[in-house]
């Protein structure tokens, strides 16, 4: 599994990645994360529609379900905005001190 570590972003400034480049990466995988939740919402919702039509089918003999596509669309940008800002602060966070310093020996 996966996870933003703040080792993570560590060893990749002692491997030579620049300051921007992390932020980046940590944006990246984020919004990667973000869009891929968005999916498996959309499938399960989708899942739900169907049924939601499939009854009101059975009861009025046709689908009335509609979709706020407009707001779909909008709360999708906004999650991946928060996301994509959460991973991108927490990098910034991380890397504010020198690799070396975070690799020292503490007793």
């Amino acid at each position: 599994m996966w996870r933003l570590s703040w080792a993570g972003f560590t060893e990749r400034r002692i491997a030579g990645f620049r300051r921007g480049q992390i932020l980046l990466t940590a944006a990246l995988e984020a919004a990667v994360i973000a869009v891929i939740g968005f999916v498996l919402g959309s499938v399960a919702a989708a899942g739900t529609l169907v049924a939601m039509a499939g009854t009101a089918i059975s009861i009025t003999g046709s689908p009335t379900v509609g979709v706020p596509w407009s707001l779909a669309a909008w709360l999708g940008a906004v999650c991946l905005a928060v996301t994509a800002l959460t991973g991108v602060s927490a990098a910034w966070m991380a890397t504010r001190r020198s690799p070396v310093s975070l690799l020292a020996a503490r007793e």
